[in-house]
């Protein structure tokens, strides 16, 4: 009797492999159903089955997450009914979500404050198109911006981004002598491309232009060697290359994402040049149906000249949470940061998850040597715990609110929430 139990175990594995294998079928027809706004032909267009074409149950995974990471597509579900002559009438069964949110942040550490509202659709003329705009305040400075994206022109592997933006804050600069604070203003505009290079891989490339000033605050410390005011005109290009193996499950997410980024600014006045590589990569576990496990690790370095004027940022919105905003400039930085994410209620359309995170990191101060990076005494790390509400209906609608400390100085510490996960 055992015997014949692992026969029938062993020819339901040859089953399954050959299912797996999938030998290539004929598609008779394409329907796509569920309470979506996407356009038809715009659907067609972005899945690799195609209708009086072969095709298999891999190519249907892969359909299936080509949908799903479309704004205004929660879930996909496949349905396969096979006809007499072995063609195939395939269902692409869509769970929508609403595309039209605002955007608002807010981030609260000692002596640190900013907040942000506005507005995106993340599915214009429901060809998958991004319109975004909001108007943010960051100690006590106006900011704000203006994006348009489409990621697929007229339904080919190209696409291209307009961008304008206004931002202005308060940061300290360092000197040998001193530090003085400092109001900085950048009004840019920028004109992207980008081509796709099948489903995993995108190349971009961004020309901006744009203007930063840095103006000395008149109570600062006298004789500092800094100067009263700063205003340069530069022009950016921006390179960048991403490889995208990242599924989505609702709001999980498990796999791995990498982007390369090179940069090199111009400043016209002197004809100056700042090179700058940069490498960031994420990964995804899910070892439990209601955990994900998520990691992300930054590395970039850039000319190393020795200026106040820095362009990598210190900030609670970009690397560590509860540092503050802008507390210091580099030239080159690594960045670690960790979370456990656990969904305890997940309920109809709301869920709600529970965070603990890790934010750790080193920067190059201007002028000095990369081994800098590796001093203790160099090093911060926050650790601390938030919560995500999750509407599972609307795209990407998670309100992230995380309070973090510094290991090593409890002192130092404050209060995030922001839209949208951290990472």
């Amino acid at each position: 009797m055992r015997l014949v139990f692992f026969i029938c175990i062993f020819f339901l594995a040859l089953c399954h492999q050959s299912i797996a294998q999938d030998d290539e079928s004929m598609v008779h027809s394409i329907e796509f159903t569920g309470e979506h706004k996407l356009n038809i032909d715009f659907l067609r267009n972005r899945i690799i089955t195609k209708n009086r074409q072969t095709t298999n149950w891999e190519k249907l995974q892969t359909d299936k997450q080509r949908l799903i990471r479309l704004t205004g597509v929660q879930n996909a579900e496949i349905k396969i009914d096979t006809l007499s002559d072995k063609s195939l009438d395939i269902v692409y069964d869509l769970t929508s979500q609403r595309t039209i949110l605002p955007q608002f942040g807010l981030g609260l550490i000692e002596e640190n404050f900013w907040w942000q509202v506005g507005g995106a659709e993340f599915n214009l003329f429901n060809k998958n198109q991004t319109l975004l705009g909001f108007y943010q305040s960051q100690d006590g400075e106006p900011n704000g911006k203006l994006f348009y994206n489409n990621p697929n022109f007229r339904g080919s592997i190209w696409g291209f981004s307009i961008d304008a933006f206004y931002n202005s804050s308060i940061e300290p600069l360092f000197f040998e002598s001193g530090a003085a604070n400092y109001e900085y203003n950048l009004l840019g505009v920028g004109l992207g491309g980008t081509v796709n290079l099948g489903f995993l891989d995108r190349l971009n490339y961004t020309l901006t232009v744009f203007n930063e000033e840095f103006i000395r605050d008149p109570e600062a410390q006298q004789g500092l060697e800094g100067p009263a005011t700063l205003n340069q005109l530069k022009i950016l290009n921006s390179v960048g290359y991403v490889h995208d193996k990242v599924k989505y499950d609702f709001f999980y997410r498990k796999g791995s994402q990498h982007q390369l980024l090179l940069q090199s600014v111009i400043t016209l006045e002197d004809d100056t040049q700042f090179l700058s590589a940069g490498y960031e990569t994420r990964h995804y576990w899910r070892p439990t149906d209601k955990t994900n496990v998520a990691a992300q690790l930054k590395m970039a370095i850039g000319t190393n000249n020795d200026s106040p004027f820095a362009p990598f940022v210190l900030d609670s919105n970009f690397n560590l949470r509860g540092v503050g905003n802008r507390v210091d400039r580099a030239t080159a930085q690594v960045v670690i940061n960790l979370e456990i994410r656990h969904t305890v209620l997940d309920y109809k359309n709301v869920a709600v998850q529970m965070v603990v995170f890790s934010d750790s990191g080193s920067w190059r101060t201007p002028g000095a040597d990369l081994s800098i990076l590796t001093k203790s005494n160099n090093f911060r790390s926050f650790v601390g715990g938030g919560t995500r509400l999750i509407f599972t209906k609307v795209f990407d609608s998670i309100v992230r609110l995380d309070y973090g400390f510094d290991v090593f100085n409890s002192e130092i510490q404050g209060l995030v929430l922001g839209f949208g996960q951290f990472f």
